[in-house]
């Protein structure tokens, strides 16, 4: 079917005006919409073309049904999604202690990516939300975490990362969660990455959140063990905790991916490593550890739609897992999910990772 190209930008401008209606603010809709129309539609209705093309009679025809195929079909993706985390957000308004929470790995700062990471984060409307790999090409890396806050309008720490250039940083919005102290590398330079700590009060009950932040190592199953045993103090027993980030390890009780799919020399990554030199099954101790501790994972009862990764990289395609967390401890999880969609997984390597957990 031939679509009028004024018939086409008034479809476009119907479904950015239906996204609003969705919650998402302007800015953020903007950006998302924006993205939408230049990376989907054809170039020829690029803003400068569809200026021209404004004035253009209807009977000038756009052939180019596979462009607003895409565009339909990414549009129905984001409607998904944001239906998915505004009832998120309409189960965490149940309760004053109740608070969303997410964390993300940006991969190399965003990039030319990062404004789109942006408008996902806002529509995703967190009280709290945990960045790994935030750098800036100019090294420059504070001003990328002013621009965080701006995009976001919330409030941020970064901690340098002793590897890699790949920092964190923890955003929180300062009306939900007030800060009383902070340490940007609690493990005093043990991590491959850094471990960032975070105190917060909560206003609406007075009680005390701990909030750890971190990317373990994701060479060495050993290294990541080690990092753990910094970590399992912080599920005693009377303390509330959040630990947030990109782990590295799939989930305590996920089903064993096939590795088979993975280069072999990437194994070692990922398998345990048996003394004369073969791998095992993949390398839990980590995560396990955590689990024994006391550390609860609001996904460990779900059979699929936990995924993280395993989507970007060529290397790694066909090994669908889990890398990036939300557990607590002292805390109860309402809900929990990640933002999966065509468009989503082209802003990262990883997904966006929420959960609503009362506080």
């Amino acid at each position: 079917m031939n679509v009028r190209y004024r018939e086409l930008h008034r479809r476009l401008d119907a479904a950015r005006a239906d996204l609003v209606d969705l919650g998402i603010d302007a800015r953020g809709f903007a950006t998302y919409a924006d993205a939408l129309r230049t990376r989907i539609l054809d170039a020829r209705l690029a803003d400068e073309a569809v200026r021209a093309m404004s004035e253009m009679p209807d009977e000038e025809r756009c052939d180019d049904d596979a462009a607003f195929d895409g565009f339909a079909r990414e549009y129905a993706a984001f409607r998904r999604f944001r239906r998915d985390v505004k009832a998120a957000g309409e189960e965490g308004a149940m309760q004053g202690s109740v608070r969303r929470v997410g964390t993300y790995n940006l991969l190399n700062g965003g990039g030319d990516r990062f404004p789109s990471q942006m408008a996902v984060l806002r529509a995703m409307d967190l009280d709290l939300v945990a960045l790994q790999e935030v750098q800036h090409g100019t090294r420059d890396d504070h001003a990328l975490e002013c621009s965080i806050a701006n995009e976001l309008g919330l409030q941020t720490m970064l901690a340098p990362s002793a590897s890699h250039g790949c920092h964190l940083v923890l955003a929180w919005n300062p009306a939900r969660l007030r800060c009383v102290g902070y340490t940007p590398d609690a493990a005093e330079g043990k991590f491959h990455h850094t471990l960032q700590r975070a105190k917060f009060a909560v206003p609406d009950t007075g009680g005390l959140l701990t909030v750890l932040h971190t990317h373990l190592d994701p060479f060495s199953g050993d290294d990541r063990e080690s990092e753990a045993r910094w970590l399992t103090e912080y599920a005693a027993p009377g303390r509330r905790t959040l630990l947030l980030g990109d782990l590295n390890t799939i989930g305590a009780f996920d089903p064993e991916p096939d590795w088979s799919a993975l280069p072999v020399h990437l194994h070692s990554r990922h398998r345990l490593c048996r003394e004369d030199g073969t791998l095992g099954l993949t390398d839990r101790r980590a995560i396990r550890l955590l689990d024994t501790a006391g550390f609860v994972d609001p996904f460990a009862n779900r059979r699929s739609g936990r995924e993280t990764v395993g989507h970007w990289d060529e290397k790694e395609d066909g090994i669908r897992r889990r890398s990036d967390h939300i557990l607590g401890s002292g805390v109860t999880f309402r809900t929990a999910g990640v933002i999966d969609d065509p468009a989503v997984r082209q802003l990262s390597d990883h997904l966006p990772v929420y959960a609503v957990v009362e506080v």
